[in-house]
C-alpha cells in the first residue's frame, strides 16, 4: 500500500512538474519585454531568405517580391525596403502586433486587432522612421507615400483578431488562457509541494523518498526536454493560421523558449542526480 501511494504521488508530481514548466515557459515567452528583446535581434528579411524552399517559404518570398515591385514604382530600392523593414521603428510596430496577437490567444484580452489599427500603426512607424533618419525631403516623401498608399498590402499577412478566431476554436483559446493563468500555476505549484511533502513523510524512515524524488525528477526533466524540441511543430499546429509571415516571425521565439526548457531541464536533471547519489550514500550506512 505504501509503495502504491508513493508511486501515485510520484505520478502526480510528474504531471504537475511538466505542466507548470510549460505554463512558466509560455507565459514568459510573450512577456512584453521579451517580445521586444527577441524581435530586436531578428533580421526579418534575412530570416525569410534563409527559410527552406518549401510551399511556406515560397509564399513568403512571393510576399516580399511583390513588396519590392510596389516599392520600385516609388523609386525605392530593395535595399531601402529591407532597411525600413529591419528598422527599430518597424520592429516596434511588429513587437506591438505580436504582443496583441499573443494576448488574443494566451490571455483574456478584449482588445481587437483590426486592419484599421494595423494600418494606422504602420503609418505611425514610417513617420517615426523618416524622422529618425537623415533622408532628403524627397526620399522621406517617397517612403511615406509607399507605405501610406500600400499599407493594406503590407499588412495583408498579419491576421486580425477576427481572422485568428476563425482559425482557432474559441473553446481552445479559452482552454489555453485557463491553462496559462496565474491560478493554474498556483494550483500546479501547490500540487508539486504537497506531493513532495507526502512522499517525504511516507518514506522518511528508510530514506526511500530520495529515490522516488530523484527518479521522478529525472524522468520529468527528460520528458520536458523532449517537449522543448516539439515546440516548433506544436506551436504551428496551435496557431493554425496560414499566415507565413507571422509564423516566420514567431519562429524567432522558438530559440528563446528552447533555452528556457534547457535551463529548467538541466537544473532538474542535476538535482535528480544529486538526490540519487545521496540516496546511495545514506542507503549504504
Amino acid at each position: 500500500m505504501k509503495k502504491f501511494i508513493s508511486s501515485l504521488l510520484c505520478f502526480i508530481l510528474f504531471i504537475s512538474y511538466l505542466l507548470v514548466t510549460i505554463n512558466i515557459c509560455f507565459s514568459n515567452l510573450f512577456d512584453k519585454s521579451n517580445i521586444k528583446k527577441v524581435v530586436s535581434k531578428i533580421n526579418i528579411t534575412a530570416k525569410v531568405e534563409s527559410e527552406d524552399m518549401n510551399s511556406e517559404s515560397l509564399s513568403i518570398e512571393d510576399y516580399f517580391t511583390n513588396l519590392y515591385k510596389i516599392a520600385a514604382d516609388y523609386d525605392i530600392s530593395e535595399n531601402q525596403v529591407n532597411k525600413y523593414i529591419n528598422s527599430d521603428e518597424t520592429k516596434a510596430f511588429i513587437s506591438k502586433y505580436i504582443e496583441k496577437f499573443s494576448n488574443n490567444i494566451l490571455k483574456k484580452d478584449n482588445f481587437k486587432i483590426t486592419n484599421e489599427f494595423l494600418e494606422q500603426e504602420l503609418k505611425n512607424s514610417v513617420d517615426e522612421y523618416v524622422k529618425e533618419n537623415d533622408f532628403s525631403n524627397h526620399t522621406k516623401q517617397r517612403m511615406k507615400n509607399f507605405v501610406n498608399n500600400n499599407s493594406h498590402k503590407i499588412i495583408e499577412n498579419l491576421p486580425t483578431t477576427e481572422q485568428i478566431e476563425s482559425y482557432i476554436d474559441i473553446p481552445m483559446i479559452n482552454y489555453i488562457q485557463l491553462f496559462l493563468s496565474n491560478t493554474a500555476r498556483i494550483i500546479l505549484l501547490c500540487s508539486i509541494l504537497i506531493s513532495v511533502i507526502l512522499i517525504i513523510i511516507i518514506n522518511l524512515k528508510d530514506i526511500k523518498f530520495l529515490k522516488y524524488l530523484s527518479i521522478t525528477l529525472l524522468i520529468s526533466n527528460l520528458v520536458t526536454l523532449i517537449f522543448g524540441f516539439m515546440i516548433k511543430p506544436s506551436f504551428t499546429l496551435i496557431i493554425g493560421y496560414n499566415s507565413n509571415l507571422i509564423l516566420t516571425l514567431l519562429k524567432g521565439f522558438i530559440n528563446t523558449i528552447l533555452i528556457d526548457y534547457l535551463i529548467i531541464s538541466g537544473i532538474g536533471i542535476l538535482i535528480s542526480i544529486i538526490l540519487l547519489i545521496l540516496y546511495k550514500v545514506f542507503n549504504k550506512k
